[in-house]
C-alpha cells in the first residue's frame, strides 16, 4: 500500500504530539477503528474534507496542513463563489 500525504502527515502530528490513535478517537468521539482508518488514508476524500476541521482542532493545526483536497475543495467553493457574484446581473429596480 502507498503511504499518502495524509497519512504522513497525520502520524507525524500524532507523534509529535504523542497523541495514540486510540486518544485521537476520543477527542473525536469515534471508534478507534475510525480513526485509524483516517489517520493511515483509508477512508475517501470526502470523509477526509469532513473530518479535517475538527481534526484541526483537536491537533491545533490549519485543516489544509492535514489533507491536500480539503485544500483544493476550499479554493474551488471560493473560486465558485466569486464567479456567481461576478456573473450574476444587478437585481431591476422595483418599479
Amino acid at each position: 500500500m502507498r503511504v499518502t500525504t495524509a497519512q504522513t502527515r497525520l502520524g507525524q502530528i500524532l507523534r509529535d504530539r504523542g497523541l495514540s490513535i486510540a486518544a485521537l478517537a476520543r477527542e473525536l468521539g469515534i471508534t478507534p477503528v475510525y480513526a485509524s482508518l483516517l489517520v493511515h488514508g483509508m477512508v475517501g476524500p470526502s470523509a477526509r474534507t469532513k473530518w479535517a476541521p475538527r481534526l484541526a482542532e483537536v491537533l491545533h493545526v490549519d485543516p489544509d496542513d492535514l489533507f491536500e483536497e480539503v485544500r483544493v475543495v476550499r479554493q474551488q467553493r471560493e473560486r465558485a463563489q466569486k464567479s456567481e457574484g461576478q456573473e450574476m446581473p444587478a437585481p431591476a429596480p422595483l418599479d
